[in-house]
């Protein structure tokens, strides 16, 4: 992994951020084997087209051995408000995150699972939209699931998958038929990298069904 050849050009803070970037590296080839990647077509997920101005930057295929996923950079804005006697004025920032990006062999439609909020709890009570699965209140607490084939996701969703998914924290994904996206909550950061290719590993193990 090296700086960009327009590194010289960017600003402060984007320099910090390609040299956090290096050293997430550095560190992450002391876990696992890393080498670049053909970027995966991830532009019909809505956990990346919903985003503002995505940028997709490179890949990397992460291996610990016996399992492999991809590790995709993207960036995409934000935006914040603030208010001030004169009505304020809305702020943009742009940020980078990984994302981690792997195949299972059974089909899950298109389904997105993220943390449940307040708001969603609410308007459930009013238009109930997504899908609860008896039996594991520890997951349906956690995840707002929503399918646009609740047979199809029900049929390859398995007590293992639930049970692991209801242990992570901050964790979003979307399976796209055969494939999966997903990331956690935190901009760049080694802690959270780590533990993304982790779960990323585990989520394939489980997926493809290698885990006994």
């Amino acid at each position: 992994m090296k700086h960009p050849k327009y590194y010289n050009y960017l600003n402060a803070e984007e320099k910090e951020d390609w040299d956090r970037i290096i050293d997430i590296f550095s560190e992450l080839k002391k876990s696992f084997q890393l080498k670049g990647a053909r970027n995966p077509l991830i532009k019909h997920f809505n956990l990346f087209a919903d985003k503002q101005k995505p940028k997709f930057f490179n890949s990397w295929q992460v291996s610990d051995g016996s399992e492999s996923i991809s590790l995709c950079l993207i960036e995409y804005e934000s935006s914040y408000h603030t208010a001030d006697q004169f009505g304020g004025e809305t702020h943009t920032a742009n940020h980078k995150y990984f994302f981690g990006y792997l195949g299972s062999e059974k089909d899950f439609g298109r389904t997105l699972l993220r943390q449940e909020t307040l708001a969603d709890k609410i308007s459930e009570l009013f238009v109930p939209m997504e899908i609860d699965i008896k039996g594991y209140l520890k997951f349906s607490n956690k995840y707002y699931v929503l399918s646009n084939d609740k047979a199809k996701f029900l049929q390859s969703i398995n007590k293992e998958l639930l049970d692991y998914l209801a242990d992570q924290k901050n964790l979003e994904l979307e399976f796209n038929t055969h494939n999966c996206l997903f990331l956690l909550d935190k901009a760049i950061d080694l802690e959270q990298t780590i533990r993304l290719c982790k779960t990323g590993l585990q989520l394939s193990r489980i997926l493809n069904g290698k885990t006994k």
